[in-house]
């Protein structure tokens, strides 16, 4: 039998010995220090008030320092004081004792130490587990890393950190009941949802599992449940794990699948299963990260369950936190890149999706087109009407073109009045962007803006061209380029130089109209 130790001595101990003693071996000391203060026959090394008994304070300290390795580093009566100090030893006369009964006390210390050791180093996997999911963790929370990226990290987590073989990763409305995967590693089967989101069906784990998180089931249903042995569910604030030990023995799973899943996986424990759920059930949406070890033959997926518990919490809890840290980054980032008059993006942003946009384009073989548009007169508006007026007209004007165009156009503030779109997936020869220019430029001309008296109107000239896939390529070349020298600036690009062109010929063809001008075709 042991007796716990009093947080009063842990805290003395770990005071004295902090020089000494690596503090990662905190378990390993607690377990060496539960067999250093048995209980045996002839009387408690504790007394009571759960201080150190007197009689056996110098012996405790002398077999310390030999079982830690300290001689030479800690002194005897450096320790000794030290739990004086903190009233950790009992002031009450000593016992006498005789040397039998010291003997007796250290040969149990001895043996206990032993197996405590034993029980510490057998669970050494755990904390290699913990170190390698720290630093997954630690990759999983820098911000500015692609998706790509992410996603091998939250891999390394799964694969590393918590020992398991396979992932796959679900976006699930709770509502609707449709599953979407959006990650999966060390499956060879898959998934029905990776391209076609969909519902489980009626008798499924996944179908079992969104009853859980929609509260259908009661608390005592699923205690009755628990102690049956059929699942483990763990629910803490914004996450939840459920664990199913044995699929074939479950009411609620398709044997049929279950079956399916053993021929797909020879010789793998595709019995055992685990979800890991991200998000507040409330909000009807959340991520569900389902955990395997398929892959590996006849490896159980889950030893020691409070020991992965332990482990899935920090997973847990660092997902969470990236996800809140991400929205936060997403939420920054995207007020960085917008314009705070026009609610447009930036010249900044603009730059870089048209670098995006081109490589895009010259993989995929489509051509893509950029339109420049100017307000006509603007400086004269400016100058009659006063630069509130000005802003004014700049945010209508913007907010007519965001209506005239796709989602995955691109409309920036370029400078001043200038406005630039890029329009990606074009054809080849420029007069798709032209006939979206039109539209553009009769949704503006509808704008009549009232000062006074007076109703004013306003128009925009503006210049289009279009690179097809060949330019496009060029164009590519020469950014990796003008990035190498460090040179690069979009007003270098062949396509702004276009479009610059065809805005200044329709700003000297009379404004409001469109021109287009395309670049020679590439033999």
């Amino acid at each position: 039998m042991t007796s716990r130790i009093p947080p009063s001595i842990m805290r003395t101990i770990e005071r004295v010995t902090a020089r000494v003693l690596d503090p990662r071996d905190g378990r390993l000391l607690s377990a060496r220090l539960r067999a250093l203060i048995p209980t045996h026959e002839s009387g408690s090394v504790l007394t009571p008030t759960g201080k150190i008994s007197p009689e056996y304070a110098r012996p405790f300290v002398r077999k310390f320092i030999e079982v830690f390795g300290l001689q030479g580093h800690l002194s005897e009566e450096e320790f000794y004081q030290g739990l004086v100090d903190d009233n950790a030893v009992e002031t009450s006369e000593p016992k006498t004792i005789t040397p039998q009964d010291l003997y007796d006390a250290m040969v149990r210390s001895e043996k206990l130490i032993h197996e405590k050791e034993e029980e510490v180093y057998n669970s050494r996997s755990y904390r290699n587990r913990q170190e390698a999911l720290a630093n997954a963790i630690h990759d999983l929370h820098r911000l500015g890393i692609s998706d790509k990226e992410r996603a091998v990290a939250l891999i390394r987590c799964v694969v590393d950190g918590l020992g398991y073989t396979g992932v796959r990763g679900y976006e699930v409305d709770l509502k609707t009941g449709r599953w979407s995967e959006f990650l999966t590693h060390g499956t060879l089967v898959e998934s029905r949802f990776k391209d076609n989101p969909g519902q489980p069906g009626e008798k499924e784990e996944k179908r079992f599992l969104m009853r859980l998180l929609r509260g259908e089931m009661s608390r005592g249903h699923i205690t009755e449940d628990i102690e049956k042995g059929f699942y483990k569910f763990f629910r803490n604030g914004q996450w939840a794990c459920l664990y199913i030990p044995n699929r074939q023995d479950c009411y609620f799973a398709d044997s049929e699948r279950v079956k399916l899943d053993r021929e797909n996986y020879p010789g793998g424990n595709v019995e055992e299963m685990m979800f890991l759920t991200l998000g507040d059930p409330k909000s009807g949406k959340v991520k569900v990260y389902q955990i395997s070890n398929w892959g590996r033959e006849e490896q159980p997926l889950v030893k020691d369950w409070e020991e992965d518990l332990r482990l899935l919490r920090a997973f847990a809890e660092a997902l969470a936190l990236t996800e809140e840290n991400l929205a936060l980054h997403e939420q920054v980032t995207q007020l960085s890149r917008t314009d705070s008059l026009t609610k447009l993006w930036t010249r900044g942003y603009f730059e870089e999706k048209l670098v995006e946009d081109i490589r895009l384009s010259s993989r995929l073989k489509h051509p893509v087109s950029l339109m420049m548009i100017d307000i006509d007169h603007f400086k004269s508006l400016n100058d009659a009407y006063g630069h509130p007026f000005g802003d004014l007209v700049l945010r209508q004007v913007s907010q007519k073109i965001k209506e005239q165009v796709r989602d995955i156009d691109t409309v920036a503030r370029y400078g001043g009045e200038e406005i630039v779109i890029i329009l990606p997936g074009t054809n080849g020869t420029g007069e798709n962007a032209r006939m979206v220019a039109e539209r553009v430029r009769n949704a503006v001309a509808e704008i009549v803006i009232p000062f006074g008296d007076e109703k004013v109107e306003v128009k925009v000239s503006i210049g289009v061209t279009t690179a097809h896939p060949a330019e496009a390529e060029i164009t590519a070349r020469l950014i990796e380029e003008l990035k190498a020298r460090g040179q690069f600036a979009a007003e270098k690009l062949p396509i702004v130089r276009y479009a610059d062109e065809a805005l200044y010929q329709a700003k000297r063809g009379g404004r409001n109209c469109v021109v287009l001008v395309m670049p020679p075709k590439q033999e």
